[in-house]
């Protein structure tokens, strides 16, 4: 019976993980999001709608509870993930991308935040070294900052983004008070 009552202990003190997922319109949120979900939903691209406000879902991925927000705010949030459409190299694209990033590093919601920069891919065919270079040399604060390609609409099946939840865990676990 101590043991139950433990676990039960341990699992009102569980709390999300929380991630805040961005990127310009089209650069693949919540196609990430929701494939990660339902790992099976082979049409998820067409079927998509653009996001008007916002999405939150919770993931269970490697015994760890994710809060994952999908934008189109004050709380302290664990890890930044911004999504660029590897496709996307327009200079109008760029400004906006290092303008979003740079607000966020500024703000204090985000100060001891982890920032992953994950390029959408889509096919192997893209390279989005260019943009990455690009946003490397622009960023101020880089200690925090971390860059993957990646393929949204594989979702858990992406290596790249399975290597950010764990990172992601890690870094919770590390500035967990």
């Amino acid at each position: 019976m101590a043991a139950l009552m433990e676990k039960i202990a341990t699992l009102k003190r569980k709390q999300n993980i929380n991630v805040f997922l961005c990127g310009l319109r089209g650069s693949g949120k919540t196609t990430l999001l929701y494939k990660s979900l339902i790992t099976n939903w082979q049409t998820i691209c067409n079927e998509i709608e653009p996001t008007t406000l916002f999405h939150y879902e919770n993931l269970r991925f490697d015994r760890t509870e994710y809060g994952i927000w999908d934008f189109s705010g004050d709380m302290q949030v664990t890890a930044v993930v911004f999504l660029i459409n590897a496709m996307d190299e327009s200079e109008m694209s760029r400004n906006e991308i290092m303008d979003r990033i740079q607000t966020m590093q500024r703000d204090d919601a985000f100060r001891a935040s982890l920032f992953f920069i994950l390029f959408n891919t889509i096919s192997m065919e893209v390279d989005a070294t260019g943009m990455e270079k690009y946003i490397r040399s622009n960023l101020s604060g880089k200690e925090n900052v971390l860059f993957f390609s990646f393929n949204a609409s594989l979702g858990l099946h992406d290596p790249a983004w399975v290597k950010t939840l764990q990172l992601i865990h890690l870094h919770h676990k590390k500035n967990a008070h």
